[in-house]
């Protein structure tokens, strides 16, 4: 029989069991049973070669790589070792490691980070990885799609679903992007305070520095701030005019998340019921849904369709039922912005 039709009946087997709420197959041909598994095992071997897997050392002491914590997938995209993956997972993260099929590379270089999609660029030093070929074509919904599942130390495990919702933009209203800076009471525009982790500490805002322009525009006071923000995003760079004892200074400020910078909401209920979901899971410019089950810690891998090509990078388990992927066209653009970032 041919391979995909094997796969389409196996499937359809599995949704009828599932929708059913009978068993009606055996566990093997279930939709992540065995012979399902096995109709899968070319596009296994795809994962296998072009995938990759990120450990880090474990809070528990550490005596081998059998104690490192898997904290991410990555997708290879290209031949001398660059590798993408999920950069929220990699925060606060020592002796990061990466597998890619059965070869391990303990040197890994974090070259470039792009913020508004949350991805890492990774360097290994290697000359014959395969990268992953991908495709414009954006997959429908209800299209059969594929992913990195549980994984052992080195072979990869297919997990598949499909394509549940509409291409979108995910924004989260109780997070917006801010320069990251206080104001001196009764000194309205005058600096106080510069979060160390925001933006403006990064552009070197100092404390006493009175705004007074964004992005060519006078600013007159601290609401006029936020109304010109207003529509901005995270990872969004402007240009930050400020008076310093007299002198007018021009620096080009990275926008943060509010949430990041001064803390999150408590988990709903619906958190709680949902597993590992991914920390960063929102404020993204444009995603793809589908329902293919796994914890936060397989994303950062690719998503592929049933001809072995990518269709984008797994980029946030949203909750019990969500996971959101970057599509292919946008992908490739941040990828390309990130190898720009490595030569300047």
């Amino acid at each position: 029989m041919n391979r995909l039709l094997l796969i389409g009946s196996l499937l359809a087997g599995a949704v009828f069991q599932s929708a059913s709420g009978v068993e009606s197959l055996p566990s093997a041909e279930r939709k992540q049973g065995g012979e399902v598994q096995k109709a899968f095992e070319p596009l296994r071997e795809v994962l296998q070669a072009s995938s990759a897997v990120v450990l880090a050392n474990s809070p528990r002491p550490v005596k081998d790589l059998r104690n490192k914590d898997r904290i991410a997938f990555g997708t290879v995209m290209s031949a001398d070792g660059y590798i993408l993956t999920k950069a929220s997972e990699l925060e606060a993260r020592t002796g990061i490691i990466v597998r890619v099929d059965k070869e391990l590379f303990e040197t890994v270089k974090i070259v470039a980070t792009d913020p508004k999609w949350d991805l890492a660029l990774l360097k290994v030093d290697a000359e014959n990885l395969t990268p992953l070929e991908f495709t414009d074509e954006e997959p429908n919904m209800g299209t059969w799609v594929v992913a990195n599942g549980a994984s052992g130390r080195w072979r990869r495990r297919v997990k598949i679903g499909i394509m549940s919702a509409k291409s979108r933009e995910v924004t989260n209203s109780n997070s917006r992007a801010v320069v990251g800076v206080t104001f001196k009471e009764g000194e309205e525009l005058t600096i106080e305070s510069v979060h160390e982790k925001s933006g403006a500490a990064e552009a070197g805002v100092m404390v006493g520095d009175k705004i007074v322009a964004l992005d060519g525009e006078d600013v007159e006071s601290a609401e006029d701030l936020r109304d010109k923000l207003s529509e901005a995003t995270v990872g969004e760079f402007i240009l930050l005019g400020v008076d310093r004892a007299g002198e007018k200074v021009s620096l080009k400020v990275e926008l943060r998340s509010s949430e990041d910078l001064y803390g999150k909401k408590p988990p709903s209920r619906n958190d709680g019921m949902s597993g590992r979901y991914s920390e960063r899971r929102s404020n993204f410019p444009w995603i793809m849904q589908h329902e293919i089950p796994f914890s936060r810690i397989s994303a950062g891998g690719p998503l592929i369709n049933l001809e072995g090509k990518g269709v984008g990078l797994n980029i946030a388990r949203a909750n019990r039922a969500e996971t959101f992927a970057i599509p292919t066209k946008q992908l490739l653009e941040a990828y390309e912005n990130l190898v720009e970032q490595t030569a300047k």
